[in-house]
């Protein structure tokens, strides 16, 4: 009934109001077993995250792993409410979420209390020498000392 046309007033040929049966379903069928066993045999079981579970998450923006807390199951399948420890509520599917290795207790009341400061602090080291035209020898990775060749002797290479 869904791939016939409707009669009307129109003319149409008789081969048009006759309903298409689908050709090759069993062989459509069996390749979608085939790349169905293909694909779960790689697949794993994503292990259930409870609220209030410490977890890791990756900030997208800046690649940077960040500490987080499961506020609750969402509503899409597999899906997590999470709140940073910047204070962000996000929704992030469950494979992307790591289980913290550190605790794995449930946190009750503020979460945020016991978590780690992930502030990186970066120290700039002051430059006292400057560089001087001494001729360094460079080495490749695997111990080979790398020597210039002559007609590059006229040039200064920083």
């Amino acid at each position: 009934m869904f791939n016939i046309r409707l009669r009307n007033k129109l003319p149409n040929s008789n081969k048009v109001l006759n309903s298409k049966l689908f050709k090759d379903v069993k062989v459509k069928l069996l390749r979608q077993q085939t790349q169905k066993h293909y694909y779960d045999r790689s697949s794993k079981i994503l292990t259930e995250l409870k609220s209030g579970d410490k977890i890791v998450v990756q900030n997208v923006r800046i690649k940077i792993w960040e500490t987080a807390v499961v506020l609750s199951k969402a509503k899409t399948p597999r899906s997590y409410e999470i709140k940073t420890f910047h204070g962000r509520d996000l929704f992030r599917n469950g494979k992307f979420l790591i289980l913290s290795k550190v605790n794995h207790k449930s946190y009750n009341g503020n979460a945020f209390d016991t978590l780690p400061d992930v502030t990186q602090v970066v120290s700039i080291l002051p430059q006292n020498d400057i560089s001087t035209d001494v001729q360094t020898n460079t080495s490749t990775r695997s111990g080979r000392n790398i020597k210039r060749p002559n007609h590059l002797n006229d040039y200064v290479c920083p």
